[in-house]
């Protein structure tokens, strides 16, 4: 059985300030106030070499063409707030109104304003074989220093960091202080 643990480092911090190529529409300067946009970053952690490195997020009105990193975030990408639908494709959606039904998709709710976008592997997919995992970080914020740990399997982890253990339940995140794993992750 595998079990999948990630742990999203302060160093790639999501503050950092890049910016995604929009190419549906032009932005206008109120809409690239802060207030207004929200951001996000993607990981693909297990990406398998077959898997694509680029892709175009379709937000509903713009295409942001994204890299899928696999052992790094994605540059940060804003995104209009609000709640809305975001879709991944290979190429632009350029007729919102025919998006391909096998196009991964994520329902991003109004009141999520900073967030991640976790990309796995999903071979049921033939077409575009993707899956994509909102992790919403509105109201947290990595420190220098800390670590972010998701549980999203069915089983209770233990870390041993520093020379504290520590756990992880079940679909649970915990943000821990500035240490590296000495000894080993191990399930509960």
């Amino acid at each position: 059985m595998k079990i999948t643990l990630i742990a999203l480092l302060s160093l790639i911090g999501f503050a950092s300030a890049a910016s995604a190529e929009s190419t549906a529409v032009t932005k206008s300067e109120s809409e690239s106030e802060a207030s207004s946009m929200r951001t996000c970053r993607i990981i693909f952690p297990e990406r398998p070499n077959d898997a694509p490195k680029v892709a175009y997020l379709y937000d509903g009105e713009y295409n942001h063409r994204v890299n899928l990193p696999s052992m790094n975030f994605s540059e940060v990408i804003e995104l209009p707030q609000g709640e809305r639908t975001i879709t991944i494709w290979p190429s632009k959606i350029t007729d919102p109104e025919n998006i391909p039904p096998e196009a991964p998709q994520l329902a991003v709710k109004a009141g999520v304003h900073d967030f991640y976008i976790l990309i796995s592997p999903h071979r049921a997919n033939p077409t575009f074989p993707l899956q994509m995992r909102l992790i919403d970080i509105s109201d947290e914020e990595l420190k220098p220093g800390q670590t972010l740990w998701i549980n999203q399997t069915d089983h209770q982890i233990t870390g041993v960091l520093g020379g504290s253990g520590d756990l992880n339940a079940p679909e649970k995140r915990d943000w821990w202080e500035k240490s590296a794993v000495k000894q080993r992750l191990l399930p509960g």
